[in-house]
């Protein structure tokens, strides 16, 4: 009898084929100029913005994640947050600016995105925090 590869395998070699087209679609021209008109000069700039859509939703605005028992929805996963991009994008980008304004730095607002400020500091969960840093610089360059 030949060996089956199982079933597991067979779908985590598939994601793994699609993981580089994933990383450089576009986003959608709404994303991009919603994103252009929240722009900050220093942080968040308009590819910081879209990166965190990329990583967040993949572009997404109906996305939803039920995790942590407060679901984060929408193209920036806000907690409890609205559907509609524009609200979405709105409360995301002031959530990034907070954090900039707080570590005044743009890689710790960015890993307290994904963490928060408090377990961003207090190294609750930094393997998570690294992580999702590596998301945003490859997302960031996926843009270009």
């Amino acid at each position: 009898m030949a060996h089956q590869e199982p079933k597991i395998m067979r779908s985590l070699s598939l994601i793994l084929l699609l993981l580089p087209a994933m990383a450089y679609a576009k986003p959608p021209q709404e994303v991009v100029r919603i994103a252009r008109i929240l722009a900050y000069p220093d942080f968040p700039t308009q590819k910081d913005i879209l990166a965190i859509c990329k990583i967040e939703s993949d572009y997404r605005a109906e996305a939803v994640n039920p995790e942590k028992g407060i679901p984060s929805v929408g193209i920036m996963q806000v907690r409890n947050g609205p559907m509609v991009v524009w609200q979405n994008m709105s409360l995301g980008v002031a959530q990034l600016r907070y954090n900039y304004r707080v570590l005044h730095n743009r890689e710790a607002a960015v890993k307290a995105y994904n963490v928060g400020i408090r377990g961003y500091r207090q190294k609750l969960a930094p393997t998570a925090a690294e992580i999702y840093w590596g998301k945003f610089v490859k997302a960031k360059e996926g843009l270009n």
